[in-house]
């Protein structure tokens, strides 16, 4: 319709430059309006007596309007466009033919095959009739026609970023009037950044895109990411953090495999529109060994592509138990306990010291004799060795300004754990407030001489914020934890504290006569975390309750799994990932600390990689200088299968414990992921490129936009407008106007 009334299509209009007058000197084009606005004037007044001035005035502007189009037709104006010059220029056309191309949109063809006859009816032959000289491209070569875009071999990664450089780079010496990409824009190449736009711009070639695939897989359910640690110690319970999506709303089943063994199993709630959750589950890491874990979602019926619907992990089950310190100024219940729940999970190494008398300590699950024999540790070394550190119900002033200075550097310097525990001697009542550690806690500890801690039952109750912490579940239903959390008896005790800290959560609090206190709270500070639990009468939940109900287990072994499971060892070894699809380079990272927890950067750190095939590689790590001790390699393993990395360094004359970890390769798989069209990025570099993005939809756009390339040879063209439709049009209607409405007032 435009191009109808406007003799040129929208796009002229939009890059040419319009040259209003072509005709006549600017004098008798003003000297031709005043005669023809004085004579509308004169016809006007001669009128005034028969009309009304309204009618007059009515009259006078159609005639004024339809004097300025004929004027403005006089003139010849002319719009300046400048085009390619099509036999002298080349157009690139790169098809994406990547594995995510071949996948289905309908069930029925791939979308590689959906968008031949658009390229080859709206693109590639509107080109050639124009006298363009075409280079037809897919991800592997150049090939002569769209039929043998499809035999061309599916690329394992959407390396788009470096299709797009090797073909600009490629045309460099020739003028490319510009690129049409064709792809669903699942770039996987790991090099998107603003350094890579940049280079894009600097070429000074127009990148089109046509946009190809859903923008939204409705029917689609992925498992995109998986949090685990990659090692663990043996007959503990780690909490996964899955993400997961869908494309429309629905319930489905999560299953954790080991091997063909499902060891867990949930049902979660999927929101839709591609919208990401997180579902925590549990696993048990059983004995020592390696557990190759697969994260699998129930598919769904009108599910075309299921690969995504599976991750997996290898994790490997170590002897190295964590060890937890845990002091006590008296003898109690609570200690009693909490060390029988912990004791039962057989996941930490749990010793107690607990003041009997003045001067007289039980030590108890000590590893040797001379351990804790002079009581609480006075060195880093001593004390750093630990993970956890529980204080109960201990008097501060018990230990020397150095002990408690040491108790800080244990969070903030070693990124240990540590939980204080409310009781007669603890907390306010114990002068804790008047220490360096009051500082580190998640509650502010009350001032004054008033006695804090009082024995008497109250209720616990969990916040909000806890019955969503995945850690602090009774049952992985949000029904029955809740549930759970109410059936619990009362404390039989509580100590009064002050404000969480700003950086604090408050999972658990207590209702007394006088109202509402936190009672469980963390917070993270320096490296470590600390705990604050302002009772000693959790052990009213074992006592109170039925034999076979673990409530109390439960709790006392997801926190303390908590405090030591995110705890820094001295020797850190990791992946960058540890399911590696469709690439080859392994980078792997060690932090080396020496026994006071402070980074070594003299440390010599290699690895020994061995691949499924038996090949082996040993690298060596080389220092990072803006992160001392921490050193980073690359490995090459291109062969699928299991990977086994080991680790071992050298500190001066010290031989460091070794460290091993296990890495899965496979090829073919990263393109099922995250399958719905990126049509951000096609528009981004589109955009910065100069260039535009089309849909299959508006594909035949593309030509035209094409004429207008800033690159290229071009050439000028002056087109008239003084014969465009839209002027003949409008002096038609204004002169009909004219007339209808002279013949209505009687004055034709």
């Amino acid at each position: 319709m435009f191009e109808f009334l406007f003799k040129y299509p929208r796009n002229y209009f939009l890059e040419g430059e319009l040259i209003p007058q072509t005709w006549g000197q600017p004098a008798w084009i003003v000297g031709i309006l005043l005669v023809g606005v004085a004579l509308i004037v004169f016809s006007a007044l001669r009128s005034r007596d028969d009309l009304h001035p309204a009618r007059l005035m009515s009259v006078a502007a159609l005639q004024l309007v339809t004097l300025c189009i004929s004027l403005a037709m006089l003139m010849q104006p002319v719009l300046e466009i400048e085009e390619l010059r099509p036999q002298d220029n080349k157009i690139i056309v790169l098809v994406d033919t990547s594995r995510s191309m071949a996948l289905s949109d309908n069930g029925e063809t791939s979308r590689l095959q959906s968008i031949l006859p658009t390229l080859d009816l709206d693109i590639l032959q509107p080109l050639q009739e124009s006298g363009y000289s075409l280079e037809l491209q897919s991800f592997d070569g150049s090939v002569e026609n769209v039929e043998q875009l499809l035999s061309a071999e599916a690329q394992d990664r959407s390396l788009i970023t470096n299709q797009l450089t090797t073909a600009l780079r490629g045309a460099s010496n020739q003028a490319l009037a510009g690129l049409i990409l064709v792809s669903d824009g699942a770039d996987n190449s790991n090099e998107l950044d603003e350094l890579w736009y940049s280079q894009l711009q600097s070429f000074g070639v127009p990148v089109h895109a046509l946009g190809v695939g859903r923008e939204v897989m409705t029917e689609d359910l992925e498992i995109s990411a998986v949090n685990l640690p990659d090692s663990a110690i043996p007959d503990a319970n780690l909490r996964a953090e899955v993400t997961l999506q869908s494309g429309i709303a629905r319930q489905s089943t999560l299953k954790v495999y080991d091997g063909e063994r499902i060891i867990a199993s949930q049902i979660v709630d999927l929101p839709g529109d591609g919208q990401k959750i997180k579902a925590s589950v549990s696993i048990p890491t059983g004995d020592i060994g390696v557990r190759h874990l697969r994260f699998a979602l129930d598919p769904g019926a009108d599910e075309y592509n299921t690969q995504n619907n599976e991750l997996r992990h290898s994790l490997t089950v170590a002897q190295t138990q964590p060890r937890v310190l845990y002091v006590e100024g008296e003898p109690r219940w609570e200690y009693k306990f909490i060390r029988r729940a912990i004791e039962d999970a057989g996941f930490v190494h749990l010793h107690g010291l607990v003041q009997t008398s003045t001067n007289k300590s039980y030590r108890q699950g000590i590893d040797s004799p001379e351990q804790l024999e002079n009581g609480f540790p006075t060195t880093r070394n001593e004390l750093f060795n630990y993970q956890g550190l529980i204080i109960g119900s201990q008097q501060a002033a018990v230990l020397t300004q150095d002990q408690i200075s040491l108790i800080k550097d244990f969070v903030d310097v070693r990124g240990g754990s540590l939980l204080m525990l409310g009781g007669l001697s603890g907390l306010s009542d114990g002068g804790w407030q008047n220490t360096v550690v009051a500082d580190i806690l998640p509650l502010q500890l009350l001032q004054g001489d008033t006695d804090t801690f009082v024995r008497q039952q109250a209720t616990a109750y969990a916040t909000a914020a806890a019955l969503r912490t995945p850690w602090l579940r009774f049952s992985d239903d949000d029904i029955e934890n809740q549930d759970s959390w109410s059936l619990l008896p009362d404390i039989a005790d509580y100590q009064l504290v002050g404000e969480a800290r700003p950086g604090a959560t408050v999972l658990m609090e207590v209702q007394h006569s006088q109202g509402t206190t936190p009672l469980l709270a963390y917070q993270r500070y320096g490296r470590g975390k600390t705990y604050v639990l302002a009772s000693g009468g959790t052990w009213r939940w074992q006592m109170q309750m039925a034999s076979e109900d673990q409530s109390h287990e439960i709790f006392w072994q997801s926190l303390v799994q908590e405090m030591i499971s995110e705890v820094p060892q001295s020797i850190d070894f990791q992946t960058d990932t540890n399911w590696y699809m469709d690439n080859s380079r392994i980078e792997v990272s060690a932090s080396i600390r020496d026994p006071d927890f402070e980074p070594s950067g003299n440390a010599e750190v290699r690895v020994r990689v061995v691949d499924s095939a038996g090949q082996i590689q040993n690298i060596e790590l080389t220092p990072v200088a803006a992160e001392p001790g921490t050193y980073r390699g690359t490995a090459l393993v291109d062969n699928e299968g299991l990977v086994q990395l080991d680790m071992s360094a050298t500190l001066g004359e010290t031989e460091l414990d070794p460290v091993r970890l296990f890495a899965e390769r496979s090829n073919g798989r990263m393109e099922y992921f995250n399958t719905a069209q990126n049509s951000g990025f096609l528009k981004r570099l589109a955009s910065v490129s100069g260039g535009s993005y089309f849909t299959p939809e508006t594909a035949s756009g593309i030509l035209d936009e094409m004429r207008f390339s800033n690159s290229g040879i071009t050439e000028r063209d002056w087109l008239a407008l003084w014969s465009i439709p839209i002027a003949f049009i409008l002096l038609l209607i204004l002169k009909v106007s004219e007339w209808m409405l002279r013949r209505r007032w009687g004055r034709l």
